[in-house]
């Protein structure tokens, strides 16, 4: 009986050292996912020469037409130069981007369903004094039904980009609360070199895949390497162009936004305005907007640096 005791006490301790070990911060850094990549990581351990044959051969099999998509894009891009270690901390950082976005739009939905809702009620209320027709009120439940649906897929989508985070720290059974956004100001100042000839060298001497591709395979390798990494880094300036663009179009459609709710907020407070609920909810839309254009910028510089060689850690500055 005393031996059942105890492998009944060392199952517990066993199934208690595992939910320890899953246990994660409340707040997670970006220093902190990109701790969790290691040499044990499963990502990693995909490394190999035959790994990078693979990459090198796709880049000759026959390219998207950029017509089709939303950035230039040639299918042999920047993902087959970074080494397996960088693609699970590029992952893994943007499964942590990808987190806070899906709580921003989740807050926004939110914010709207709640803003439908009282519509519909109200309406519903008047109604019954016989001060509307039922076809109003059908038409703003109506609508109150689809902004539910629309805020259920994004608390779907909260859980889902959590679930994907904890996957890529190689942690898939941690539950994760919530991410602390880095301050983000320095790389979003980073300008783009003058001389992009001598950007492009920089890049083919640092870079550890075009290294390796000379190193194990060859002079034909390193050459097809290094022509498609320059395509590659042609490719994310283009990017970093269009992102720019789009950051500066959401900076002005929040700056609007803001103005609009100031001009509600006093109408609302003169009695000329019945409630501040669609200036509200624009504004908040505007701000997803506004962080998704900042963080595609962010990750585009971010691919740069790391093509380059440098630890993607020391590029952001946590508070």
């Amino acid at each position: 009986m005393l031996s059942v005791r105890y492998l009944v006490l060392a199952a517990c301790l066993v199934i208690a050292a595992r939910v320890q070990a899953e246990a994660l911060p409340k707040y997670l850094t970006v220093d902190y996912v990109l701790s969790q990549i290691d040499d044990g990581h499963p990502a990693v351990k995909l490394a190999g020469t035959g790994q990078l044959v693979r990459r090198l051969r796709s880049c000759l099999e026959p390219e998207s037409p950029l017509i089709h998509t939303p950035l230039p894009d040639s299918g042999c891009g920047y993902w087959h130069f970074l080494t397996a270690r960088q693609q699970a901390e590029l992952l893994v950082l943007r499964r942590f981007f990808d987190v806070a976005l899906a709580d921003k739009a989740a807050a926004r939905d939110n914010e709207d369903m709640a803003i439908a809702f009282i519509d519909f009620d109200r309406a519903s209320t008047r109604m019954e004094l016989g001060q509307t027709s039922e076809l109003e009120v059908a038409e703003l439940e109506t609508q109150y039904q689809k902004v539910r649906t629309a805020t259920f897929a994004s608390q779907a989508m909260q859980r889902t980009a959590r679930s994907l985070l904890a996957i890529a720290m190689n942690r898939p059974r941690a539950f994760v609360e919530e991410v602390r956004l880095p301050d983000m100001s320095s790389l979003m100042k980073w300008e783009k070199p003058a001389n992009e000839q001598e950007f492009y060298e920089t890049i083919l001497k640092r870079n550890t895949v075009v290294s390796r591709a000379g190193n194990e395979f060859g002079e034909e390798y390193r050459q097809l390497a290094s022509d498609y990494l320059r395509h590659a880094t042609l490719e994310l300036l283009l990017s970093i162009d269009l992102h720019q663009a789009k950051r500066q179009q959401a900076d002005v459609l929040r700056h609007y936004r803001d103005l609009n709710l100031d001009r509600n907020r006093t109408l609302y407070e003169f009695e000329v305005k019945a409630d501040l609920g669609d200036a509200m909810t624009m504004q908040t839309a505007a701000r997803v907007e506004q962080m998704e254009a900042d963080i595609n910028l962010v990750i585009a510089i971010v691919i740069l640096q790391m093509l380059q060689d440098k630890p993607v850690g020391e590029l952001f500055n946590e508070n």
